[in-house]
């Protein structure tokens, strides 16, 4: 399994399937008769001039599609920059959701429905203001579609259902007020059966960024944290586990808003080593950590894909510096704040409302996300985790350490 961690150190993963195509292409060319092979030969060489400018490569903040100047798009206009960005949507990835610990013994495996194959989906990094053309391509059985979030107009936020072997391709234009972070997710059927797809691991995120803020914040380390619920037909309950099992959707522990597991970037426990002092239960003895610096400012795009739960999330000896977007209408601001609850809504953010203000806790519903800022003031460890404190037991969490050595003990 791959998963985004901090923003410079993700590892680099291939999934464009063309290449697969031409590896498949080459073995078959062998087994040609001279005729047919010099036919195909010129075909596969005219195939890579046209692939090679629409390569997908991996950056040091996210994994995108390289962009190619078009000659012309869809009206005839000549059109510089589009981006080239395709997803793969999958329905039969079993992964490893939970290590083996005393809350889940044996771990859990269970059958994911993905973008591209992993969960979550790829991170799309956006401009304000700039074009895309998007490539939806369903590789599954089931019938999958794409909601990109903060897209405004049917046409260009939304794909409509794909039957299995389908895909589509069109352009849209990122009218998004940045900066700002969105989740994008399958729909399912138009809708029906979104809450198995997404809960089933059919989400990513946007982040749409701007010159302007750019210029006006200075360089901070940056994280990308995704959480999301799992329903598992499987799963018995703490202590119980899955037996083994590989399970799948469970729609009456949905209805019911129980949730076996809470994903941290697609694996519970994934960045929690153990829980307590005194009386320990190890829960990951392979935990990542988030590695920050004292006293120096980092960034965080923290999205909950839910798809039930709301993430009321803060750090544990430290405070959120600023917040994007700004607090709902009904949220406390805290005492360093520009702003009373009078004034505040989700969309009322101008060029000089930058700030929130110091606060401990933030709210983020399902299907949203927030980009915060935090410095952390001295040596130690903190743990970002939602204050619904039952999400520990469930795997939600990770730890930020300020420490030289970095070791947990």
């Amino acid at each position: 399994m791959v998963y985004l961690r901090n923003l410079d150190e993700q590892a680099s993963i291939n999934l464009d399937r063309k290449r697969i195509y031409l590896t498949k292409l080459v073995v078959k060319l062998c087994n040609m008769s001279p005729g047919t092979r010099l036919l195909l030969l010129l075909y596969f060489f005219i195939l890579i001039a046209f692939l090679t400018s629409s390569q997908m490569i991996t950056s040091s903040s996210s994994l995108l599609l390289s962009f190619k100047v078009d000659a012309e798009d869809e009206s005839g206009l000549v059109n510089r920059g589009i981006r080239n960005i395709t997803l793969i949507a999958d329905d039969h990835v079993i992964m490893r959701v939970s290590p083996d610990n005393l809350l889940h013994p044996g771990g859990i495996e269970y059958k994911m429905m993905t973008f591209n194959g992993t969960v979550p989906g790829p991170l799309l990094k956006f401009k304000e203001g700039e074009s895309v053309r998007i490539t939806l391509i369903n590789d599954g059985d089931l019938v999958h579609s794409l909601n990109l979030h903060g897209i405004t107009g049917p046409s260009q936020a939304l794909s409509g259902p794909l039957e299995p072997g389908q895909n589509k391709t069109w352009i849209l234009k990122v009218n998004s007020r940045a900066p700002s972070i969105f989740v994008y997710q399958c729909d399912g059927d138009n809708l029906n059966g979104v809450w198995e797809h997404v809960a089933s691991g059919m989400y990513g995120s946007i982040i749409v960024s701007s010159p302007t803020y750019d210029q006006k914040h200075p360089a901070a380390n940056e994280f990308y944290i995704s959480f999301s619920e799992v329903y598992n037909t499987a799963d018995k309950g703490l202590f119980k586990g899955t037996n083994g099992t590989i399970g799948s959707f469970d729609l009456g522990k949905f209805i019911e808003n129980k949730p076996d597991l809470i994903l941290t970037n697609g694996m519970a426990y994934k960045y929690i080593p153990w829980i307590g002092t005194v009386s320990r239960i190890p829960l990951n003895d392979d935990a990542e950590i988030f590695h920050v610096t004292p006293d120096e400012p980092t960034r965080w795009y923290i999205m909950n894909a839910g798809p039930r739960k709301s993430l009321d999330f803060n750090f544990a000896a430290a405070m959120i510096d600023v917040v994007y977007p700004l607090p709902l209408l009904n949220q406390h601001v805290g005492e360093n704040s520009r702003y009373d609850n009078s004034s505040i809504s989700a969309n009322s953010m101008s060029d000089s409302d930058e700030s929130a203000g110091l606060r401990y806790l933030i709210s983020i519903p399902p299907g949203s996300g927030a980009i915060i800022e935090a410095i952390f003031p001295e040596q130690g460890f903190y743990f970002g985790n939602d204050h619904d404190l039952a999400s520990i037991l469930y795997g939600s969490g990770f730890v930020a350490s300020a420490v030289e050595n970095n070791i947990i003990s």
